[in-house]
């Protein structure tokens, strides 16, 4: 491949193209007046050998030199490498030697492709990769009506905006023409006898001002491009009188709001799978169109349009007289590389448009642009001559028929490899394009030059993308054995680690691998699980061991090898693993935290981590349920999970041909496996019940007649901790000696104080409730920060109020209240809250000994209170609030003086009847409350003790941790200390390694291998938590100016 190469292979040749391209640059500017000019008129040096002598000159020489060397230090130590073949993450990889040259070669001149006088070279070449990618994409080149045209932009998100700018200013021209034949207007003589065909009727001609705003909304694209060529043909209107007449009228003067009230149109909408790059909500809200107005359309199960949705949105847009400006067709999904069936988007304009209802299609290929150079000249032209896959038949297809879409977006930068910034947009027509400008389509201008600045989004452009673009197209080529042989390798290499994600793992393992798209037994609706292991055994012998050459031989494994993993390119997939009861595990959650830690294993995101010890790159998506659907749900099924969570799901992008030489792949799936295994590992042991050291809130002051102590208790629970994992409330008695010594510290202390009771003893949370009873120890946080202990606390008549899980939560949090446990005695001053966790993550907020007025006696309430019930707090918006911020946490008060839960604050309430048993768990748990019969109605006070923690009950065990190699780590804390512009560190204290239990609450450490996986949790210090970016920021800083 024409790149530097992984190992630098090409490096005496690239060295060689730059000192040509710097010899070259000298020589240009001594011809140019200088001591090579041919005509001799040499305007003598600026910067002469006197001034170069000078300690100025050299000292700025010398300083350019340091930090040369700082900032090639900085990007060599921390740059993700790209180049590498151990990159398999995102849609990066070493850019082609012509599209450097040509970049480096061009951006010496510096030239602004704005204008033609700016750039005359370089914008003479932009329309030539304009057309290289317009011929690669099927459009027609030859001179007649339909000439297409394209052009270089910054990247697909400015593509894909001016895409949506012309279709909405398309959308609109036929009313501003209307508008501009009105009486006393400039086009008014035209009024009785122009004429234009409707999308319902092509054949049957009728006057334009007799047109319907209906019909004029839904012209086809090639009507309405047509007009100003009409215009002069029937009328002689010039472009300039044109141009004048419209400017009054047009949609980019007046805006669309004007049009719609005056025609009461209905907002249109822009049609896009619900997949959609994050550029396409972003254009609808820069052109006006507004991001609500863009429909999402469901996907498929393997994330491509589902044209039957498409297909019920039109027929209700069409029933309500509601445009459409424009349906989008993705060609490589960045998150999946999927491929929506253009023909049948097609199809559906065409069919639509004999009902009267049209629209532009556009097709968004950022990513999958250049793998049409994969489409056979003619059907029978293959590419044997590398390792390499067609593109399947329905990908072929759509490649075929993009010929037919109205506009397209391609991103040199990605699929060809080219530095950025550098994306594209090509018109079907080229006369789209001035409805971008401020200038009227003209009518001849094919053999004049024109400034493309002009056109679309941007104005001063950088001349060196395009000649890049250029320089890579024409070198590599457009065809089979040019990009498309270069892209087939990809697609191989592709399908070859797809193979290894659909194989790796088997029954005997403590994981699964599931593949977002399934095996083709899986597409089979009538497969078996044995028709499964029979096609998984097959990939096993027949394509894992096999060496390419071996494998180009053997039809029917190269057959199986086109359709695995997606449409172009990119591999999704996720793991799942064995509790160790040996049941697979069916918590999403759980689930979720296995591929991250995997993928946090195989990332480069930390400054003091070390970059060679990523071994291999991979990266992420999210599949969120209320976008994907149907189809995240299947996939879940696939890997044996259930619930609403959002999924998160390992991916990985293939552009680089190099891992299948010498079985690479399978290498990189080898590293891959062992890092699962050794996760796997740890969250078998986040999962399984062992015994931990537990902590509860105390909660209450009341004694019984002989002063023993009648407490409630709050566990103090972690998210991801199955030892930890439930919100328990109890009530207990402790001993009197006990009490007294609580009551005379609570007595002494501040307000914002809390007591805590922690297990002498590690042990099982569910041993604790049934034995009835532990032993314990009690401390004091205060704001004093006083060192307050009592040892030997004996706990005894457990009772349970509420044990309910945590593993199983809701979707969303309450939108209109938030609601709390309210428990304790219809004694004064003996009740007591702890707010409901129903989704994660959340916050542990808990009051005790609360002030209650309501509009019922308490006594009403003994039974409810002793039980517990639920009070919803009607003034506090709980989704509104989510999530809470961790300054609120591990902290004596919280720090956020707008907080709402402090001492002293009041809460209106509803309390009702809690209608699930003590120890039911979630989903649900307040989908059955009469809310129609409440208990009672009323205020409550926060006057006792309050609790609050956001942030130890929501860790995960990731944050903040580095993996340095051969585990996990704690970094070091920042080296500025408490200057009073940086943080304070906080001490780490690593508790001892012991196997197998926990070692803190929430904490726990397994066998050796692994022993040093996870970190201190509540009750040690931990590492002052700082954002990436603070990192980052502090390494740039420190490395260019110390």
């Amino acid at each position: 491949m024409n790149t530097p190469g992984p190992q630098a292979e090409n490096h005496e040749f690239f060295k060689e193209y730059i000192n040509q391209i710097l010899d070259e640059h000298k020589a240009a500017r001594e011809r140019y007046h200088g001591i090579n000019d041919p005509d001799g008129e040499n305007d003598g040096l600026f910067i002469t050998p006197v001034m170069k002598e000078h300690e100025a000159f050299n000292s700025s020489q010398r300083r350019l030199s340091e930090e040369l060397n700082k900032l090639f230090k900085l990007l060599t130590d921390h740059s993700v490498p790209f180049f590498n073949p151990r990159y398999q993450a995102h849609m990066c990889m070493d850019t082609s030697m012509p599209a450097i040259l040509g970049y480096i070669t061009t951006m010496i001149f510096n030239t602004n492709n704005v204008s033609l006088e700016a750039s005359p070279v370089t914008t003479l070449l932009e329309l030539e990769a304009g057309k290289q990618l317009c011929k690669m994409l099927g459009y027609q080149l030859k001179p007649g009506e339909r000439v297409s045209w394209g052009h270089i932009t910054c990247g697909g998100t400015v593509a894909n905006l001016e895409a949506v700018w012309a279709a909405r200013n398309l959308k609109f021209y036929p009313l501003s023409l209307r508008n501009a034949m009105a009486p006393g207007e400039p086009l008014e003589f035209i009024t009785s006898s122009f004429k234009i065909t409707t999308c319902q009727e092509p054949d049957n001609p009728k006057l334009f001002a007799s047109c319907s705003p209906w019909e004029l909304l839904n012209l086809t694209v090639d009507t309405i491009l047509e007009i100003p060529d009409r215009l002069y043909q029937q009328y002689g209107i010039s472009t300039a009188y044109l141009e004048a007449a419209m400017k009054k009228h047009g949609i980019q003067s007046c805006g669309k709001d004007l049009a719609e009230r005056q025609y009461n149109i209905k907002p249109m909408k822009l049609l896009v799978s619900n997949t959609n790059h994050y550029s396409w909500p972003k254009a609808c809200a820069i052109t006006g169109i507004g991001s609500s107005n863009m429909i999402g359309v469901k996907v498929d199960n393997e994330a491509a349009l589902d044209p039957s949705h498409l297909k019920e949105i039109l027929e209700e847009h069409l029933k309500n007289e509601q445009g459409i400006y424009c349906v989008v067709a993705i060609v490589g999904s960045t998150e999946e590389g999927a491929v929506d069936y253009l023909r049948g988007i097609l199809q559906l304009r065409s069919d639509f448009q004999k009902r009267g209802l049209s629209f532009v299609v556009h097709v968004d290929a950022a990513w999958g642009g250049y793998f049409a150079s994969l489409v056979p000249r003619s059907e029978l032209d293959d590419i044997e001559t590398v390792p390499s896959l067609r593109l399947r038949g329905h990908v072929e297809d759509t490649f075929r028929n993009i010929r037919w879409a109205d506009s397209v977006t391609i991103d040199p930068h990605k699929s060809g490899y080219v530095p950025y910034p550098a994306g594209a947009l090509c018109y079907r027509d080229g006369r789209m394009r001035y409805l971008v400008t401020w200038t009227s389509p003209y009518i001849a201008r094919e053999h004049q030059p024109e400034s493309i600045g002009v056109f679309g989004v941007e104005g001063s452009k950088p001349g060196a993308s395009p000649v890049a673009v250029y320089l890579s197209n024409s070198i590599i080529g457009m065809r089979e054995t040019g990009y498309g042989a270069l892209l087939g390798e990809a697609l191989f290499s592709s399908s070859r680690l797809s193979a290894h994600w659909a194989a790796m793992s088997t029954d005997d393992d403590d994981f699964m691998v599931v593949p977002f798209n399934p095996l083709p037994s899986e597409r089979d609706p009538n497969h078996s699980k044995a028709d499964v292991d029979a096609e998984k055994k097959f990939i096993r012998e027949r394509i894992l061991p096999v060496e390419n050459i071996d494998l180009l031989s053997d039809p029917e494994a190269l057959h199986l090898l086109r359709y695995l993993g997606s449409d172009i390119s990119i591999n999704l997939f996720s793991v799942n693993f064995k509790l160790s009861n040996g049941e697979w595990n069916t918590d999403v959650e759980e689930a979720n935290y296995l591929n991250k830690r995997i993928v946090k294993r195989m990332s480069y995101v930390d400054p003091n981590q070390k970059l060679k010890d990523v071994d291999l790159f991979l990266t992420s998506t999210e599949l969120e349920q209320n976008v994907y659907g149907d189809c995240a749900t299947n996939y879940k099924r696939r890997l044996g999970l259930k619930g609403e969570a959002d999924l998160f799901v390992i991916r990985n992008v293939v552009m680089s041909p190099f891992p299948t030489a010498g079985n690479f792949v399978a290498k990189l799936a080898g590293i891959f496996r062992k890092i699962v295994e050794e996760e796997v590992k740890i969250c078998q042991l986040r999962n399984s019940i062992d015994p931990a050291i537990h902590r509860f809130v105390v909660q209450g002051t009341r004694t019984d007649d002989c002063g023993a102590g009648k407490l409630c208790l709050a566990y103090q629970p972690f998210f991801h901790e199955a030892d930890c994992q439930a919100q328990l409330i109890i009530s207990a008695d402790v001993g009197k000696d006990s009490m007294d010594a609580y009551l005379h510290a609570r007595a002494c202390a501040t307000k914002y104080v809390t007591f805590h009771l922690e297990t002498l003893e590690k042990e099982r949370l569910p041993d604790i409730l049934e034995a009835g009873s532990f032993a314990a120890k009690m401390t004091k946080v205060d704001l004093s920060r006083e060192f307050w202990q009592l040892k030997d606390v004996s706990v005894t008549n457990i009772q349970i109020v509420k044990n309910r899980g945590l593993k199983y939560l809701d979707s969303q949090y309450p939108k209109e209240f938030m609601p709390f446990y309210m428990y304790g005695t219809a004694e004064p001053g003996d009740q007591h809250i702890s707010h409901m966790l129903l989704k994660a993550p959340n916050a542990n907020l808990c009051a005790d000994n609360i002030s209650v007025t309501l509009d019922q006696p308490l006594s009403g309430l003994e039974s409810h209170l002793k039980n517990g019930c639920i009070a919803y707090a009607t003034d506090i918006f709980e989704s509104s609030r989510q999530p809470f911020s961790q300054t609120v946490s591990n902290l004596e008060h919280p720090s956020d003086s707008s907080f709402f839960f402090v001492p002293g604050a009041s809460l209106a309430i509803i309390i009702y009847a809690d209608p699930s048993p003590a120890e039911a768990s979630g989903p649900g748990l307040l989908e059955n409350i009469d809310l129609g019969n409440p208990l009672a109605k009323g205020t409550i006070t926060l006057n006792g003790t309050v609790y609050v923690d956001a942030k130890h009950i929501n860790e995960d065990g990731l944050e903040g941790l580095l993996w340095d190699g051969s585990g996990w780590s704690v970094p070091p804390p920042p080296q500025s200390g408490n200057d009073g512009k940086g943080e304070t560190p906080m001490p780490v204290i690593l508790p001892p390694v012991v196997e197998g239990i926990h070692v803190g609450a929430g904490f726990k450490v397994g066998p050796l291998e692994v022993g040093n996986l996870l970190n201190a949790r509540a009750g040690h210090g931990r590492v002052t938590a700082r954002g990436k970016m603070a990192l980052w920021t502090d390494e740039v800083k420190g490395a260019l100016f110390k």
